[in-house]
């Protein structure tokens, strides 16, 4: 085999591997979908956080609005981890441990109910740590680590 058709082999094999895996980055809008849906729990928390902390008063009507879209988005989240979802800032250990991995999202969606119902800043206050502990008991076991 000559020089010339190495290299060539070799660049269309290094080509079909660098292809294959952004064709398997941006095939997946589930994936999408799902790392939207969590930036917006996130954004969600970023407006709980310093309500609880004191850093900014307490705004029922923030407070329940936020809590109402933890609510909706918790309730997605088992169906946005369906089979053939894989990849993205997801563990494997989501879809070989499905059934703790929803009862962790379920948890989350209990909390954040908890927080809606809330009706004045002591509610709010008592009920927004499990919400937290909800979202980490999820991502320390199911989430890639974030560098």
């Amino acid at each position: 085999m000559t020089k010339g058709l190495r290299f060539g082999l070799a660049t269309a094999a290094f080509a079909a591997v660098v292809g294959t895996a952004l064709i398997a980055e941006a095939q997946s809008p589930q994936i999408a979908a799902r790392q939207d849906g969590m930036k917006q729990q996130g954004a969600q928390m970023r407006v709980l956080t310093p309500m609880m902390r004191g850093e900014q008063p307490y705004n029922m009507a923030a407070a329940k609005q936020a809590a109402g879209v933890l609510v909706a988005s918790a309730k997605n989240i088992p169906g946005a981890f369906g089979p053939g979802t894989e990849g993205g800032n997801a563990l494997p250990a989501i879809w070989t441990s499905k059934a703790d991995f929803d009862s962790k999202a379920k948890a989350l969606e209990d909390a954040a109910m908890r927080l809606a119902a809330a009706n004045d800043e002591a509610a709010f206050k008592a009920a927004f740590p499990a919400v937290g502990a909800a979202c980490g008991g999820c991502h320390q076991p199911y989430r890639k680590p974030q560098s």
